[in-house]
């Protein structure tokens, strides 16, 4: 997680989304509706399926973020 709010602070130009963004890492809280059916689980521990070009594997999400906001 750290890596990716530094990610975040260090190529988010815009100062509010780039808050926003920080804000929520360091705390995530979903809040649509819809979500609260669900348990909350740590991002850290998070898992799901993941797929594309016919594969699919299952992955963390925070290293799948981290994977794609370094990109």
């Amino acid at each position: 997680m750290k890596q990716l709010i530094e990610l975040a602070e260090k190529n988010i130009k815009d100062e509010k989304l780039r808050k926003l963004v920080v804000d929520f890492l360091k705390d995530p809280k979903l809040s649509h509706k819809d979500f609260h059916k669900y348990p909350m689980e740590k991002l850290e521990d998070a898992r799901t399926i993941f797929g594309g070009a016919g594969v699919t594997a299952e992955r963390d999400i925070l290293n799948h973020s981290l994977a794609l906001a370094d990109l």
